[in-house]
């Protein structure tokens, strides 16, 4: 019996990269993992990987910037599996290293996608979540808390879900939700969008003294810590550097209790 048996997750995004990572792992630890992105080929071969490792998946076709879509989706988890734990919003999407002078309102509106599908999730999935107590982990991003060049659109939009998530952590604690913030800077295809020109943004993250070298690995710890904590709150972790690296776990920059 893994420490997740009997759990029902989502996880936005899980065709790929960090949240392919992070739906392995949730289904490797026992949980019932639905994987919701947009495109459901790679949702498809996600939910393949994981019935081969002998876990139970769902794939989902889900425009996170539908509200009518992200809706539909939440509910038809919830009827196959008549319950949800888990909410993982790691589904984002942008037009990287644009200068803020030539970002435009469709650049910020794009960026923006993503910080309303974790929104539209995390409403819909709330009275799911309160019948047990839950948890909603929110992925940010490093480029958000460095303020990186060229990420002008993409860093606002992961801030404001760290700001949502904070807020919610606070309001919704009282129903036994936790909420959850992990700000990764991983080795995963959007990774390597990174300016090769400026090395501190481009470094790599599979250094040889980190435990968990690639960052869809250190997603995973994140998420199980942010699962297995006993009370409401928000926890933020960072793997930006090597020493953060090396000890996420240890990267708790902030808790804030949740107010009963």
């Amino acid at each position: 019996m893994g420490t997740l048996s009997g759990l029902t997750a989502i996880v936005t995004g899980g065709g790929q990269g960090v949240g392919r990572g992070i739906a392995l792992a949730l289904a490797a630890a026992g949980a019932r993992v639905a994987v919701a992105g947009r495109t459901l080929a790679k949702c498809e071969r996600t939910v393949a990987e994981i019935a081969d490792a002998g876990g139970e998946g769902l794939a989902l076709a889900c425009d996170i910037g539908s509200r009518e879509a992200v809706e539909a989706m939440v509910a038809e988890v919830a009827a196959q599996w008549g319950r949800l734990d888990v909410l993982v919003n790691n589904a984002h999407t942008s037009r990287p290293l644009t200068a803020l002078a030539d970002t435009t309102d469709d650049d910020m509106a794009l960026a923006f996608t993503g910080f309303h599908g974790a929104f539209y999730a995390m409403q819909a999935a709330l009275p799911h979540l309160a019948v047990r107590g839950g948890a909603v982990i929110n992925l940010g991003s490093v480029a958000g808390v460095r303020g990186d060049a060229g990420f002008a659109a993409y860093a606002a939009a992961k801030e404001a879900v760290r700001a949502m998530s904070r807020s919610a952590a606070r309001e919704w604690g009282g129903s036994g939700i936790r909420v959850n913030v992990i700000c990764p800077f991983s080795d995963s295809p959007g990774g390597g969008l990174h300016d090769p020109q400026e090395p501190r943004l481009h470094r790599r993250t599979d250094c040889a003294d980190c435990p968990w070298p690639s960052g869809e690995q250190r997603a995973r710890r994140g998420c199980h810590r942010g699962l297995s904590r006993e009370r409401g709150g928000f926890v933020h972790y960072r793997a930006d550097t090597p020493h953060r690296r090396r000890d996420l776990d240890r990267a708790m920059i902030r808790n804030f209790r949740a107010s009963a």
